[in-house]
């Protein structure tokens, strides 16, 4: 695993990137559109935003075999970190593993991680608790 950075690997990577989180967010986030909210996180991202940690998993062909997006945030004076996205290709759980652990070493009052599945797992290895349910209703119409 390794943090993503405006150099030649993060640019190299990017159409790949973009397409992968775009095809997560369809997935797991259909209440925003992926394509605007991922195109405003890569532009965060590639215009210094520190705040902005993407981590990746390449093999040596350069393809993406596993991402995460955590973004910093300061709400009420308080610094939090939250994962919008998260997928392991190879389901070895190392790099989630590693996510976690990354987020951890984080100098933040707290961390949030929003997940489908897994969330007895989450919070049995990792200390996490399921607190919320989040509903949805769009008033846009498709």
């Amino acid at each position: 695993m390794q943090r993503l950075e405006n150099n030649s690997i993060g640019r190299l990577l990017h159409h790949l990137l973009y397409q992968r989180m775009v095809a997560f967010a369809n997935e797991y986030t259909p209440e925003f559109p992926a394509e605007s909210v991922v195109q405003f996180w890569l532009n965060e991202f590639y215009n210094g935003n520190g705040n902005y940690h993407i981590l990746v998993d390449i093999d040596s062909n350069y393809n993406i075999k596993a991402h995460c997006v955590l973004i910093d945030n300061e709400t009420f004076g308080l610094k939090t970190v939250i994962c919008y996205q998260i997928k392991d290709d190879n389901k070895t759980k190392t790099f989630i593993d590693d996510c976690f652990t990354y987020a951890d070493k984080l100098p933040v009052h707290a961390i949030m991680f929003s997940v489908q599945k897994n969330s007895k797992v989450y919070q049995e290895k990792y200390g996490y608790i399921p607190i919320r349910t989040v509903m949805y209703k769009s008033n846009i119409e498709e």
